[in-house]
């Protein structure tokens, strides 16, 4: 008997749609912007951490961590030891690692056909986040009466700068499920005009920038000039990383950068005081070069680094001064084993490329900007699990076997068109 429900529970396809609404909801909605939803937040807490605590045991009964896993939750791991040692926001780190290393425990559990359902869920459960934020925008417009753009009270990461953050991994996901059937098109549209419309609402250029790029690069028709448009976008982030952001206020001084970026593009040289964050980031980091100063709070940036704004504003700059070398050199580990994963399978497809074009531009609007470690894992895990979402595996299946499955007959097909 206790045979039998082990096999029930490790094969229950259901339980992901409770699951996966659960982690989405939890890392994407801010219910505590209004304290009427306080309750409903406190409850979405609770039933993340619950769910959690289940899908470990679905991963200890069964346990299957690649080397990608292994350093995924390496990474939380060694974050949560030096968050401890340095005595900084220990509680908060502990939520971070709730979500991601549940994160990692679906998508184990999905490694044995169930990825193309897990897909489906994180779509609509990131949809739905969407059309919530849509909704809230429309119905509550004191966003619009105030003139601080970051005040903090949006639903979508709490303020207007994070709610993008939680709009690009919607697209991408929505852009992987359009390949299941008409409903799914629908949603992926409905996705797009609702965020994009969000998006305009709040008057984010860096948001609206990087949504209008992404667009572009879906609408064009040939694979040839997508590839270039991919490791163009990821040449030019490296590019823009070192010789921009590593130069912080010293851009100042460059003639030909004051040239492109003030007369040309007419843009502000401090990138709205961003060089100086780039600045104060790098001095903080040579005092903890190696493993950082942890998770830190809103209060520790303040008299750590910069009264300007709160943190560096750059994904990369968080990362060495959170973790240091040894964080960074894990995370850049982890995204080449994912980009060059994603890249290796024999499928060609617009699809794929997209995916990777969305994954570059999400790093480079983190030259400005810095989102939460979920979804930088998110779509890291989008990019790494890419063949095992339907896309491909099944053509393997097709080749070797002389008769046809007409269920998975779709999935036996190439997709070289869309």
């Amino acid at each position: 008997m206790r045979l039998n429900l082990r096999f029930d529970i490790l094969n229950l396809k259901r339980i992901l749609w409770i699951l996966v609404p659960i982690m989405v909801f939890h890392a994407s909605l801010t219910l505590n912007v209004y304290e009427s939803l306080m309750p409903l937040s406190y409850l979405l807490q609770f039933l993340d951490i619950l769910f959690f605590l289940f899908s470990l045991y679905l991963f200890i009964v069964h346990p299957s961590l690649s080397q990608f896993d292994f350093l995924m939750v390496g990474y939380i791991i060694v974050m949560i030891g030096i968050t401890a040692i340095a005595s900084t926001d220990l509680k908060n780190m502990i939520y971070v690692a709730v979500d991601v290393l549940f994160m990692v425990t679906l998508f184990n559990y999905c490694k044995d056909g169930k990825m193309p359902l897990l897909l489906k869920i994180l779509s609509l459960s990131l949809s739905v986040c969407v059309y919530i934020n849509f909704i809230v925008l429309i119905t509550d417009t004191s966003w619009m009466i105030v003139d601080d753009k970051n005040i903090f009270g949006y639903i979508l990461g709490d303020n207007y700068n994070q709610v993008v953050s939680r709009i690009i991994p919607a697209l991408l996901c929505s852009v992987l499920t359009s390949k299941y059937g008409f409903l799914w098109k629908v949603n992926s549209v409905a996705t797009f005009l609702t965020g994009f419309i969000g998006v305009l609402f709040l008057g984010s250029m860096t948001a609206t920038s990087g949504l209008v790029l992404f667009v572009l690069f879906c609408a064009v028709p040939s694979l040839s000039l997508k590839r270039i448009g991919v490791w163009g976008m990821f040449l030019f982030y490296v590019f823009f990383q070192i010789v921009v952001c590593f130069n912080g206020t010293g851009l100042q001084n460059n003639d030909l950068a004051v040239y492109i970026i003030v007369d040309v593009l007419g843009k502000d040289i401090t990138f709205t005081h961003r060089t100086e964050l780039w600045d104060a980031a790098i001095h903080v980091f040579t005092e903890s070069p190696l493993f950082g100063n942890g998770y830190v709070d809103r209060d520790w940036y303040m008299s750590n680094m910069s009264s300007l704004a709160m943190g560096p504003h750059n994904l990369i700059f968080y990362i060495m001064i959170s973790g240091g070398i040894v964080l960074l050199a894990a995370f850049l580990c982890m995204f080449a084993m994912a980009i060059t994963r994603c890249v290796k399978s024999t499928e060609v497809s617009r699809r794929k490329l997209n995916l990777l074009f969305g994954q570059a531009v999400f790093l480079f609007m983190q030259t400005m900007e810095y989102y939460p470690f979920f979804f930088n894992f998110l779509l890291l895990n989008l990019v790494y699990y890419y063949e095992e979402f339907g896309m491909e595996k099944k053509v393997h299946l097709a080749v070797s076997s002389p008769v046809s499955n007409p269920i998975n007959d779709d999935y036996g097909k190439t997709d070289t068109t869309e």
